[in-house]
């Protein structure tokens, strides 16, 4: 679920986040069920600072790239699954050459 969705996002305009935010959360919290625990997710893979609502852009951009340069440096979810729980590949085929000759393709008999 996108927090603002395209349909909020015409609503907002060109409202600045400390007027739009609250309001969003609010009304995702009422309509979706949205938990603070799922806000905070949400946050956090979005790599949305504390407060950024209130920031400046000079502001956030730089806490923002903190966040994201730690996001790339944390496991992903299906990194997390144990070697023994995923699906075995099987082995990639030899390209070492074979003392077998090619065969050939046999004529096949003609009816007559």
């Amino acid at each position: 679920m996108a927090l603002v969705e395209w349909s909020d996002n015409v609503k907002i305009s060109d409202q600045v986040p400390a007027t739009y935010w609250p309001a969003q959360v609010i009304d995702k919290q009422k309509d979706a069920g949205l938990t603070p625990e799922r806000l905070a997710n949400q946050m956090r893979w979005h790599a949305l600072p504390q407060d950024w609502q209130e920031l400046g852009y000079q502001e956030f951009l730089p806490s923002a790239a903190n966040l994201w340069r730690s996001s790339c440096r944390t496991p992903s979810r299906s990194s997390l699954i144990s070697s023994t729980s995923r699906p075995t590949r099987r082995p990639a085929r030899s390209t070492r050459p074979t003392n077998r000759r090619p065969t050939r393709a046999r004529a096949s008999p003609s009816v007559t």
